[in-house]
């Protein structure tokens, strides 16, 4: 028997009581929510909760499992950004899949890693439960991350046969104070094998929760700038030296013969106030 739509609207307001008390009476929470217990919240009570109390988000995101959903106000289908909640341990960020955008890009990249099979385990840190791990703070020391898009290749639009204006925007995608983005020039009339020699610099603080998101445009001064194609994956996925990144289109197909070639390296911060 399905619970009744009053029933579940009560769990979740306890639900997310649980998790505003959780930093004042974590032992209580405990005794009166059992490990079987599981949240399900709506996307925009969860990322109040976030700005709320994230430390205590976080705490009880040891324990206990929380599903996020999207708005009911999304009837378009439309999807939230998933990685703030990845941040703070939920272990399911529903999406609705039959909408290709950089939400869905995100998510099939987050699960590249562990075989594509569509489980990752949360790093150590979401998984103590006496963890201190705040997504909001800046005291971690960072890593800095060295990119160079070197030059593309096959790049086609899937819907023109128009000739390309390319460039490449770099998303890094985490906790807060390691979103950023970078972009190259634009090359004029050459999808076939355009070359910018760009290089990028990033500060990573989380990398265990950082995605790094290469996405190629078309430009085009007198509309919206077109993905013609894209490619996502975690951070610590990514390896060093002189690679290929070969290319998916937004839906998430591969596109063969599409890939950027880069040169990527990490190192150790030495001044920290830089």
């Amino acid at each position: 028997m399905r619970p009744s739509s009053a029933s579940r609207m009560r769990w979740r307001n306890v639900s997310t009581t649980y998790i505003r008390a959780w930093s004042r009476m974590p032992t209580l929470s405990l005794l009166l929510v059992k490990c079987y217990h599981g949240s399900s919240i709506a996307e925009p009570k969860a990322e109040y909760l976030i700005k709320d109390d994230a430390l205590s988000f976080v705490q009880h995101n040891t324990n206990f499992t929380t599903r996020i959903y999207p708005a009911s106000l999304r009837q378009d289908s439309s999807n939230y950004n998933p990685v703030p909640f990845w941040t703070v341990g939920c272990q399911i960020v529903a999406l609705n899949f039959q909408t290709s955008a950089e939400e869905m890009q995100l998510n099939a990249g987050k699960f590249i890693d562990n075989g594509n099979c569509g489980y990752t385990l949360k790093p150590i840190f979401l998984r103590q439960r006496d963890t201190d791990f705040d997504p909001r703070m800046e005291e971690l020391v960072p890593l800095l991350f060295r990119v160079k898009i070197i030059s593309g290749q096959s790049l086609i639009h899937d819907s023109s046969r128009d000739i390309l204006d390319p460039y490449i925007r770099v998303h890094i995608h985490g906790i807060p104070i390691d979103c950023d983005q970078k972009k190259t020039d634009v090359i004029q009339d050459n999808g076939f094998n355009p070359e910018w020699n760009a290089d990028m610099e990033f500060r990573i603080h989380a990398p265990e929760l950082a995605i790094v998101h290469f996405i190629v445009r078309d430009f085009d001064a007198g509309s919206s700038n077109d993905t013609v194609a894209q490619y996502a994956l975690p951070f610590n996925s990514l390896q060093e030296g002189y690679r290929h990144i070969h290319l998916k289109d937004k839906t998430g197909k591969p596109l063969p013969y599409s890939s950027l070639f880069i040169y990527s390296e990490v190192t150790e911060v030495e001044d920290t106030k830089m």
